[in-house]
């Protein structure tokens, strides 16, 4: 039900993180004993527990939503949908933003072992990197969800707050203290996406609801190859710190505008179209 979506939102992603906290160390453990292609199959083989759990879904059990007959130009009334509603128009925006140029731990983290602080092929940096990020992410998953309703303020301040922390990894003197700031990192950075996507979910008509979280993914995860590659090129010019301070600076501008643009008011209607 929708008095349960942003609860329901955050505690996903608590699921979700969880596995960032468990699956890093093992993955250390097991490319100190075993190498690097046992970890590739024994990620392989924990598809087979996804497809046992999604063959046992009872599907009768879940909540039919209005859904809309596939005709063309459905993707141009989804954007046009998303423009004529600034709410959902800022909130993208700030999601893409955010997902383009401070998403990229996965490129970012492992240089920045590497290369700042001196590890090489030690994988044990990296791997306590993710794992502080993941147990940050599960408490900012629970404290998302702990919350009745998330606000368009919450949302701006928590852009902020990530950007913030983000910059102390970048500018952390040893990995021990990167490894402390990841903590924070992942609070702020999960409550952010969590908050977004419970924002988006609530202020969208019902029979347009899947195209705004299509767009949603795109913004987040889509974009995240495009920041990668643009990340990768500054920090082979420059050095890792500068490629996650250029991430931070942008998250904290994206939060100093959402605060600007929700703090003078805006809203949403939420409407259905045909």
């Amino acid at each position: 039900g929708r008095d349960l979506i942003a609860n329901a939102i955050s505690l996903n992603s608590v699921i979700m993180n969880s596995g960032r906290v468990i699956g890093p160390a093992l993955a250390g453990m097991f490319l100190a004993l075993v190498g690097v292609a046992t970890c590739f199959y024994v990620n392989a083989a924990s598809y087979i527990t996804v497809i046992m759990a999604l063959a046992l879904m009872r599907t009768r059990e879940l909540r039919p939503i209005e859904t809309v007959t596939r005709t063309r130009g459905q993707l141009r009334l989804g954007l046009r949908y998303v423009q004529e509603n600034p709410l959902l128009r800022d909130v993208l925006i700030a999601t893409s933003v955010v997902g383009t140029f401070a998403f990229n731990f996965t490129i970012t983290l492992p240089e920045l072992s590497k290369v700042t602080f001196g590890y090489g092929g030690d994988a044990w940096p990296y791997t306590f990197l993710m794992t502080a990020m993941g147990v940050g992410a599960m408490i900012g998953g629970l404290f998302v969800a702990h919350r009745s309703r998330p606000t368009t303020r919450l949302l701006a301040v928590l852009a902020g707050l990530f950007g913030i922390f983000l910059s102390g990894v970048a500018y952390s003197p040893n990995v021990g203290i990167a490894i402390a700031l990841m903590v924070p990192t992942g609070v702020a950075s999960i409550a952010f996406l969590s908050t977004a996507n419970a924002l988006l979910q609530l202020n969208s008509a019902e029979n347009m609801r899947g195209r705004v979280m299509s767009l949603y993914a795109t913004g987040v995860l889509g974009t995240t190859p495009v920041g990668a590659l643009i990340i990768g090129q500054v920090i082979q010019a420059s050095d890792p710190r500068i490629g996650i301070l250029i991430g931070s600076l942008l998250t904290i501008a994206t939060g100093s505008w959402l605060l600007f643009a929700f703090g003078r008011g805006r809203t949403v209607e939420v409407v259905a179209l045909a």
